[in-house]
């Protein structure tokens, strides 16, 4: 039986302190979501001629886009208005990144990979603005546009967002459901599965966090994450061999950075465990 002492902050069903613990994965503040787009812009998604990922200033990376927007006209002026949009967001003038992405996405009628991409960061905008429910309606709307593009990939990723932003906001079963129907559209997005297994451990449904874990697994068995996870979720359910076998493959990994420190930390509770009298 698993010690009551054994991961008692790392592995509970609830909020994790620890940054670098798949178990803080769900919830991730929805600050932090933002600011990986914001800060580190996912650069398929910069428009090519937005110098914002370039380490230009802001401020004139926004003079700029806004100029090139006024005299330019379709692909052109939507790329403009993207990247104004993207200026904002570093400047964290999240209402107005909202606006200018809405313009943007508008534009690009006929374009759904376009527009699911420009959703996807006004959805993120918005929820920096706080504006929660708008920003959930947003990613559902990105899933559609992705889902038409077919691109069932994308689409599994943005709704590992908007879960995330569900539960950060205390919706745990929307959170479920938006992967529930995640993991119909996208089965082969591995992340789905994988913070699906970490929902359902900490709603303490260990049996399927199980079944998810092995189907993330299954995908992608090098993602240090997965490891982690499938190690936390053995732990809790008393099967402390297999939990050691999963937290030394993602110690080994020599990438794993954080994440092998993190497993190694495991471990060594888990010595301190088995030492321990019973």
């Amino acid at each position: 039986m698993l010690s009551p002492l054994i991961f008692a902050a790392l592995l509970q069903v609830g909020p994790n302190p620890d940054p670098d613990s798949i178990a803080n994965t769900i919830p991730r503040s929805p600050r932090e979501e933002v600011e990986i787009q914001a800060n580190r812009p996912d650069l398929r998604a910069v428009p090519a001629s937005c110098p914002l990922a370039n380490g230009a200033s802001a401020i004139e990376v926004f003079e700029l886009a806004v100029r090139q927007a006024g005299v330019t006209s379709g692909d052109e002026q939507i790329a403009a208005l993207q990247c104004a949009a993207m200026a904002q967001a570093e400047l964290r003038q999240w209402n107005e990144a909202a606006a200018s992405f809405l313009k943007a996405r508008d534009l690009a009628q006929g374009k759904s990979d376009w527009q699911a991409r420009i959703g996807t960061q006004r959805a993120h905008a918005l929820v920096e603005a706080g504006r929660i429910i708008e920003a959930r309606a947003v990613f559902r709307d990105a899933i559609d546009d992705a889902i038409l593009a077919g691109d069932p990939v994308t689409a599994g990723q943005i709704a590992a967002d908007q879960a995330i932003v569900e539960v950060a906001a205390g919706d745990q079963s929307a959170a479920a459901a938006t992967l529930a129907a995640a993991r119909e559209r996208s089965p082969g997005e591995y992340r789905i599965w994988l913070l699906s297994a970490t929902l359902a451990r900490r709603n303490g449904q260990l049996d399927d966090a199980q079944s998810f874990i092995e189907q993330a697994a299954d995908l992608d068995a090098i993602d240090p994450e997965v490891g982690l996870e499938a190690g936390v979720i053995a732990a809790l359910s008393g099967r402390l061999a297999a939990a050691r076998a999963s937290f030394e493959s993602v110690a080994a990994q020599p990438h794993a950075g954080a994440r092998a420190q993190t497993a190694r930390q495991y471990l060594a509770q888990l010595d301190e465990m088995e030492a321990s009298p019973q």
